[in-house]
């Protein structure tokens, strides 16, 4: 067991090192309570020139719950060097140094902790195993899935004993013991186990069909539904209620029925708070910004208020409401994230305070463009400006391209038409544009050419400048292959569709994301709706309804979109190719490969159309290998 903790990490080393940076922790496997020093050391001149070093010392308890250190490194012969204590609720932690050019990460390590005995407790697998699935996002380790899965295998052949919890059971007969016998009298003798729980019910369906009993994953479904009818599976049908509701009446009745079906939930439950948004944004709508305001629950923090003013100021700025209440409260926004970066208030345990004021500049960033545009409503033309310019210089080499545009529109009010075509010109050659860029572009240019031609140009750069930035992030790996039933009943397999470019883009008519990204899908499928050669299929899946099909086919019929849906009911192709978030969508080329993923979507339906353009034409291209 000790060996294989030494090796881990000593390959973690390794993988430092190629990179010219390595980061190591003496001792290797620390104990609770000890001091741990942990050694940094890189050739690259941007270290060399630096006089201390920061970074993170980041521990997790049993629970998961992260706890934050700051380190600062100092020198150390030809080494960096940083101590920090760990907590005596530990069983894993994670050290980091980030580069002082970019704030980036540049190595981090991550050790188990010794039981006293000279061995790690067996419960730093998994812990380990949590950090390395990606859950972590703020300790600089991204997901790794080998590591993620040797981790996982070690803890559980370290039991000698089943766990005391029904998942903990099912999953050490299934994946430790290969005992599916034993797994399906689990399964089957679930109904009658007076101690089970909510969440089990909602395990054993997707262990049922695991081991290829379809009935009876099907039965406890049925016992599920009928055991708890306000059970979690339950709790979207309320969302997408609220989705679809016309007025604030309306919202504020499906909240009182969700908050009698559910008593015991908390205020800050993540439904209750999206249900509140969704509320306050209709309130806005309406003309009540004093009736969005009083929904800010009172026990709120500082950071929290800054956040909710915030977004009440934008929704008032967009429809053009109480314009100098709005600015009122965008300013007090700002005013707040200045002090909490003064003070360091209100800091997450699970961040270090430089993460802590990075998250807050990158909060004023977005908070400086609501106080902008309120300004440039009111005519403060001057002032408009001057925040817009702060807002896009801290928005890093890819600002949001709306920010990008009333950044050009406020600067013509202030400056010469030359300037702001050739700022204009200098984005728009990046990819970096819309709409509102395009025809002010063409209303401002004064050259020898049409206006509409130069600005062609400019696209056409941008166009280039994508594919070359596309290639470089090219993917090689084999898609999973699957054979999938649509809408019609027809069955679909992706080796069919050999020879064709395929995007196949998975999703939920419960996920609020994949339907925001629809619109930019849609121009694209009707783009290529005459060419052979491209094929889009839109993978369901992750539902919950009873009648998935009846539940796509519902969906479809109601929107305007001509997608070929395809039932993942199962939840197999999905876990196939490692989604752990949608809208996910990958593009493969004419032999099977995958060669790019798409994770989320930005809100702006031009970027993605333009983005997944970019990425069919790459993946099309006969040059690609």
């Amino acid at each position: 067991m000790k060996k294989f903790v030494l090796l881990f990490f000593a390959v973690a080393a390794v993988n430092a090192s190629m990179a010219q940076d390595s980061i190591w922790l003496v001792p290797t496997l620390p104990q609770r309570g000890a001091q741990v020093t942990v050694y940094f050391k890189s050739d690259k001149p941007v270290f060399a020139r630096a006089k201390t070093l920061s970074g993170g010392f980041y521990s997790l308890d049993g629970k998961n719950q992260v706890v934050a250190q700051d380190l600062t490194y100092g020198r150390f012969g030809d080494n960096w060097m940083a101590t920090a204590t760990v907590p005596d609720s530990s069983y894993a932690l994670v050290a980091n140094m980030v580069r002082p050019d970019t704030d980036a990460t540049a190595a981090t390590v991550a050790a188990g902790l010794d039981s006293s005995n000279g061995q790690p407790f067996l419960e730093s697998y998994r812990k380990l195993a949590y950090i390395y699935a990606g859950q972590t996002p703020t300790l600089g380790i991204p997901l790794d899935r080998i590591k993620f899965n040797a981790l996982t295998n070690r803890y559980w052949e370290g039991l000698s004993a089943p766990p005391s919890t029904f998942s903990g059971k099912v999953y050490w007969y299934l994946k430790s013991k290969k005992d599916t016998t034993k797994v399906l009298n689990l399964l089957a003798n679930l109904p009658l186990d007076s101690t089970a729980v909510e969440n089990d019910y909602e395990i054993a369906d997707s262990y049922a069909r695991q081991v290829g009993n379809k009935p009876l994953a099907t039965l406890l479904n049925i016992v599920y539904h009928q055991k708890y009818p306000h059970g979690d599976w339950n709790r979207f049908a309320y969302y997408n209620r609220m989705l679809a509701a016309k007025d604030p009446a309306e919202q504020l009745k499906i909240i009182r029925e969700y908050k009698e079906a559910y008593p015991n939930v908390p205020q800050d439950e993540s439904f209750i708070s999206s249900f509140t948004s969704m509320l306050q944004d209709k309130l806005v709508a309406s003309g009540d910004l004093s009736g969005a305001l009083a929904l800010i629950p009172k026990d709120a923090s500082s950071y929290d208020i800054a956040n909710e003013y915030n977004n009440l100021a934008w929704g008032a700025c967009k429809n053009d409401i109480e314009i100098p209440r709005a600015l009122s409260l965008s300013k007090a926004s700002l005013d707040t994230l200045q002090a909490l970066e003064a003070s360091g208030q209100a800091k997450p345990l699970s961040e270090t305070r430089a993460q802590y004021q990075k998250a807050l500049k990158g909060d004023y960033t977005l908070f400086a463009d609501t106080y902008a545009y309120l300004l440039y409503k009111t005519g403060a033309y001057k002032e408009a400006f001057a925040y817009e310019k702060k807002s896009l210089a801290g928005s890093g080499p890819k600002p949001q391209v709306d920010i990008i545009a009333r950044y050009h529109l406020f600067m013509e009010k202030v400056d010469k038409p030359s300037k702001v075509l050739a700022s204009l010109s200098v984005y728009i050659a990046n990819g970096q544009s819309d709409t509102t860029m395009e025809a002010q572009f063409k209303r401002l240019y004064k050259g020898s050419k049409p206006a509409g031609d130069a600005y062609a140009d400019l696209e056409a750069q941008a166009k280039a400048l994508k594919q070359a930035e596309m290639v470089k992030t090219i993917m090689n790996d084999p898609a999973s292959k699957f054979t999938l039933v649509d809408l019609n009943g027809n069955k679909v397999s992706l080796d069919s569709l050999k020879g064709k470019t395929v995007v196949v883009d998975f999703w939920a008519t419960w996920c609020g994301p994949c339907k925001a990204s629809f619109p930019a899908m849609q121009k694209l499928v009707e783009r290529h709706k005459d060419d052979k050669n491209v094929a889009f299929l839109f993978v369901d899946t992750w539902e919950t309804a009873d009648d998935k099909k009846q539940n796509a086919a519902d969906f479809i019929k109601k929107s305007p979109y001509t997608f070929h849906v395809l039932l993942d009911n199962d939840n197999k192709v999905v876990s196939a190719y490692e989604v752990t978030g949608i809208p996910t969508k990958f593009v493969i080329d004419r032999n099977g490969v995958t060669r790019f993923k798409a994770v989320g979507f930005d809100g702006n339906t031009d970027n993605t159309v333009d983005e997944m353009e970019s990425m069919i034409a790459v993946t099309s291209s006969p040059h690609t290998k």
